[in-house]
């Protein structure tokens, strides 16, 4: 089956097959090398056609076929396809958005779901296929891949890390594509309404900033921009902190300023704040799981409805605690918590508008502090969400080049007869020409979570989290201090594709990987120094004392490398306990990947 989706964008209309080349007829009668299928399986990111470009790429170079599913997970269980080549994908190379394809709603997980890839897979004779997305993506692969394997179908299966929110980590993973063009669009964006804020002196600005569940986002704008104050929500987990000490931090910087004669500012707040406030946490818990037991959409919305108007009724259906906490939140965070829920039965933090909340709660505590005498200032809020601007948005030149070597390297990996892999690559912070490609075992990244949508106790590939202990947030938190009251506004700019900006990598990744390189480079001098003082004419106590001590560092880290084999999925779900692996980083067949932007 052919899909028009991309015609119909274009207004070609229906695509003719006698109107594909030369080539791609020998495809299709199965003359030609490696098949591959391509999926969005996860929201919009820049640099998703990317991923492609470099898959095409690989595949044309190795004359291989590659066929791009419609429609996400959709086009993906109904053999809904397209066969990607120049022609078609021309105008769509290095563009944001996911228009091409398109995706649905992301998941492979249910047995039924399982078995129609697998279908797909048997039936469109395919070597290897592609999954696109974040973190529940990344967990389908390795469903999916073991699903294949207990089958016996030949299909390896490859995931790329591809989302705005950078939430996906492992030792051996430095970057997601798309998170340094989102982050970039949301940083000019902040440096506008910075910029606004010094000038009109009158406002202060609450910034959501889209993200999901953890804060790299809202870390990283944050070091771009330097705002007068950024939540971190890691932090403010670490600390116990509830809404009313959030609000109170907030207040206590509105009062320094407005002493100093600054009645205004810019703080940033993540997207995901809401589940790491104690007191939210457990209310929106109990709301998903008092709506995930009603059986039907429409008592679903019934019960919604009743949750919001009732106080009663809410007292009845949830805990005394969390009763508590939703009665006393304005009618309008009461109404966003009870919105249409995600294809898991919870809440959609994108609904939760935190930066109206926290606005509207701080003018109340304002309020009492102004008729206590403790404050003097004026106070007027304008809130913002950032998310659906940077989802979409051109790639940078990092993110472009990154999609394409990811997509190169999947097809290198399947080529490599390797399934459940998710790929990387090392040295990110040089130049493209000192890359290194490899992949790393999807088991590798799971942990075991006592509940989720994949069941009880299961391995899956949870959203990474802020790391309080690294540099990006020791970077920030050694320079917010000053910018509390100095305003050291920092407004980027747009994303350049021209100039010495071009090739700027996000403050995160530099911050994260800085001392990576140095310690390689580092390695390689100590070796090349023992290799030229170890010459012929060389004393043979010295050489000997050089094999000594060679031999032992060799010992030492072949012992690590056997201690971290890769385990299957199946064993690792069997024992509930995952392994922490190393990354495959050289693969066994080299490739060439030198590709051309």
């Amino acid at each position: 089956n052919y899909s028009t989706r991309y015609a119909e964008i274009l207004k070609l209309g229906v695509q003719d097959p006698t109107l594909l080349d030369e080539n791609s007829r020998r495809v299709e009668e199965k003359t030609t090398n490696l098949r591959i299928g391509i999926v969005f399986n996860g929201r919009q990111s820049p640099g998703g056609h990317a991923i492609v470009a470099g898959l095409l790429e690989y595949t044309k170079r190795n004359k291989g076929v590659l066929y791009g599913f419609v429609n996400g997970t959709q086009g993906l269980f109904k053999e809904q396809a397209i066969l990607i080549d120049d022609k078609n994908f021309w105008c769509f190379h290095n563009q944001g958005g996911y228009h091409f394809l398109g995706r649905s709603q992301d998941k492979v997980r249910t047995q039924k779901e399982l078995e129609a890839t697998a279908a797909t897979c048997q039936d469109l004779n395919l070597d290897g296929l592609v999954l696109v997305g974040a973190s529940h993506t990344l967990t389908d692969c390795l469903v999916l891949s073991e699903h294949c394997l207990n089958s016996g179908i030949k299909t390896r299966i490859i995931g790329i890390p591809c989302t705005v929110d950078g939430n996906v980590y492992h030792p051996m993973l430095e970057s997601v594509v798309g998170f340094d063009s989102s982050s970039k669009v949301y940083s000019q964006l902040i440096g506008n309404i910075m910029t606004d804020a010094a000038s009109a002196i009158k406002y202060w600005y609450f910034i959501r900033l889209m993200g999901r569940d953890p804060s790299h986002l809202v870390l990283e704008a944050a070091l771009q921009t330097h705002p007068n104050m950024v939540i971190i929500s890691e932090e403010v987990a670490n600390k116990g902190q509830t809404i009313k000490d959030v609000v109170s931090d907030i207040c206590d910087l509105i009062v320094e300023r407005a002493n100093a004669g600054k009645n205004f500012g810019t703080i940033l707040i993540p997207e995901g704040l809401p589940h790491y406030l104690p007191n939210l946490r457990i209310l929106i818990d109990d709301l998903n799981n008092f709506l995930q037991g009603v059986p039907t959409t429409q008592e679903k919305n019934e019960a919604a409805r009743r949750l919001f108007s009732d106080p009663e009724y809410v007292k009845t259906n949830l805990t005394p605690w969390s009763a508590a906490v939703f009665n006393d939140l304005p009618e309008f965070t009461r109404k966003q918590l009870l919105l249409e829920r995600d294809t898991s039965g919870s809440i959609q933090l994108t609904q939760i508008e935190t930066e109206k909340l926290f606005a509207h709660l701080v003018a109340q505590e304002l309020k009492k502090r102004k008729a206590q005498n403790k404050y003097n200032g004026s106070f007027n809020s304008i809130t913002h969400f950032f998310g659906y601007q940077g989802r979409c948005s051109f790639p940078s030149q990092f993110d472009c080049e990154l999609g394409n070597t990811y997509g190169f390297t999947a097809g290198v990996l399947i080529e490599s007869q390797l399934t459940g892999y998710c790929v990387s690559i090392r040295g990110l912070t040089a130049d493209i020409s000192g890359w290194f490609c490899g992949g790393i075992p999807l088991v590798s990244m799971t942990h075991v979570k006592s509940k989720s949508s994949y069941g009880i106790n299961k391995a899956i590939i949870t959203s990474s989290e802020v790391d309080l202990r690294k540099g990006p947030f020791l970077r920030l938190k050694d320079q917010r201090e000053g910018w509390r009251l100095i305003d050291h506004y920092t407004n980027p700019g747009p994303i350049q594709f021209t100039g010495p900006m071009r090739d700027q990598k996000t403050l995160s990744l530099r911050y994260l990987q800085q001392n990576y390189l140095t310690a390689l480079k580092k390695v390689e001098q100590l070796l090349e120094s023992v290799r030229r003082q170890c010459r012929f004419g060389t004393q043979e106590p010295l050489l000997e004392a050089a094999i000594s001590n060679l031999t032992s560092l060799n010992n030492i880290l072949s012992l690590f490398q056997d201690r971290l084999k890769p385990v299957s999925y199946t064993h690792l779900r069997a024992h509930e306990t995952p392994e922490h692996l190393v990354c495959r980083l050289l693969l066994e067949k080299k490739k060439n990947i030198n590709l051309m932007y």
